[in-house]
């Protein structure tokens, strides 16, 4: 049962021990992109824009920066054309971004069917060169993101911290062009594996 009200929780990360106000953001699978980020507090997140020849086009998505050369993404993204022109860009809370990279090539999982598009949907994209860690101040601006152990997964309901690139208006499609935040629940590991979230 997931908890409709806020909860304040004691946040330990580069800025230091924090209180967080975390909330409850369920309306879908990825929601509550309304705050900008701060500054350099998602040093893993970059923005991917696609190109037609020397005009970027409508298609842009968010990525996570897993290692120096690889970003984790949609799969979606790419719909059913892998060989568009993509720009990598990281190191700022802007889209515009601070470095760019482009793509090598994309690698899906091996069961994405985009037919089914909520199931194994998964990409990652290799760099055609490598990130390089970049510090600005005291703190990271370019830099990949700490990942768990392959046995390692929430027993328990958990909240996690969104970050992305989205669209802020349903409506209207708007993109945003900062960096947006946000928190929503983690089912536990076997509760995915039942009902709905199959």
């Amino acid at each position: 049962i997931l908890n409709p009200h806020p909860v304040t929780k004691l946040v330990r990360d580069v800025y230091g021990p924090h209180l967080h106000l975390k909330q409850d953001l369920v309306a879908s699978r990825v929601s509550g992109l309304r705050s900008n980020a701060k500054y350099s507090e998602a040093p893993w997140a970059v923005y991917l824009l696609f190109k037609f020849w020397h005009y970027f086009d409508d298609s842009a998505c968010s990525g996570v920066l897993v290692a120096k050369l690889w970003v984790l993404t949609a799969a979606h993204c790419f719909g059913n054309d892998t060989n568009r022109r993509l720009v990598i860009r990281a190191g700022n809370t802007q889209k515009t971004g601070r470095e760019s990279r482009e793509m090598d090539r994309v690698v899906f999982h091996p069961k994405y069917n985009s037919s089914k598009p909520t199931l194994h949907e998964i990409a990652l994209v290799k760099l055609n060169e490598a990130f390089t860690k970049t510090i600005d101040n005291r703190h990271y601006t370019i830099n990949p993101i700490c990942l768990p152990n392959k046995d390692q997964w929430n027993q328990y309901q958990e909240l996690a911290t969104i970050f992305g690139f989205g669209i802020i208006d349903e409506k209207t499609k708007l993109r945003t062009d900062w960096l947006q935040t946000g928190d929503m629940w983690l089912q536990p590991y076997y509760n995915c594996k039942v009902g709905s979230y199959q």
